[in-house]
C-alpha cells in the first residue's frame, strides 16, 4: 500500500514540478503525424467517412508571457483530407476513395500550464491556405486526379484545442483537434453541401 502512494505522490509531483527558466521568445522545428477525417453534410447511403493519416511540419514559435501562460505559433505544412468508403449496393464489395490536400497553416495557440508546471491545455484560432488537392482510388495513387481549385475555397478557418507536456528545456509533446468552421468546397445553392476539414495531430516541437 505505502508503495503505491509513493509511485502516486511522484506522478502527481511530475506534473506539478516547475519549469527550468526559459527565454521569452524561442524558435524550433515541429514535425508530426496527422489523422485527417472530411465531415460532409450529406453522405450517400452507401458510403462512409473513414479517416486518413499523414504527416505535419514546419517552425514554432514559444513566447513565454507569464510564468503559466505562453502563446504558440506555427507555420506549417499540413497534409490533410479525407477517405470514403463506398459498399457496393448488391454486396461485391467496396472502394476506398482517398481525397488529400496540402495547406499551409498558421495556428495561434493560447498554452496555459496547470499550476506552472510542465503540462499544459491549449486553445486558439488557426487559418489555412490550400495549396493543391487531388483524389484516387486506394492502392492507385499513381493515377491521382488534381481537383479543379476554381470549385474550392482556398482559405480554411477553424479553431484548435489540445494538451501538452514539456519533457524538458528543449521538447515539447503536444496532441491537437482541429475543427474546421467553414466548408472547404464552393456551396452549391440547390443542395447546400458542405465539406470540412477535421483533424487530430500528435506532434513534436524541439525548441533551440
Amino acid at each position: 500500500m505505502k508503495g503505491k502512494l509513493i509511485v502516486l505522490l511522484l506522478i502527481l509531483t511530475a506534473f506539478k514540478q516547475p519549469i527550468v527558466a526559459q527565454p521569452r521568445l524561442r524558435f524550433g522545428l515541429l514535425g508530426g503525424l496527422n489523422g485527417n477525417l472530411i465531415h460532409a453534410t450529406y453522405l450517400g447511403p452507401n458510403s462512409e467517412s473513414k479517416p486518413r493519416w499523414d504527416y505535419t511540419t514546419g517552425v514554432s514559435v514559444d513566447h513565454w508571457l507569464t510564468s503559466s501562460l505562453t502563446l504558440g505559433y506555427n507555420l506549417l505544412y499540413s497534409r490533410q483530407g479525407g477517405a470514403e468508403l463506398i459498399t457496393s449496393k448488391i454486396g461485391y464489395g467496396s472502394t476506398k476513395m482517398m481525397t488529400e490536400f496540402s495547406y499551409l497553416t498558421l495556428p495561434v495557440m493560447v498554452r496555459y500550464h496547470l499550476g506552472g508546471g510542465r503540462f499544459f491545455i491549449s486553445g486558439g484560432p488557426q487559418i489555412g491556405y490550400l495549396l493543391k488537392a487531388k483524389w484516387y482510388a486506394a492502392g492507385f495513387e499513381s493515377s491521382a486526379q488534381s481537383w479543379d481549385l476554381a470549385y474550392m475555397r482556398r482559405f480554411d478557418v477553424g479553431l484548435t484545442g489540445g494538451l501538452g507536456y514539456r519533457l524538458g528545456r528543449h521538447v515539447v509533446l503536444e496532441s491537437r483537434y482541429y475543427y474546421g468552421l467553414n466548408p472547404f468546397n464552393e456551396t452549391d445553392p440547390q443542395t447546400n453541401y458542405k465539406e470540412y476539414n477535421r483533424t487530430w495531430a500528435s506532434n513534436l516541437v524541439y525548441y533551440f
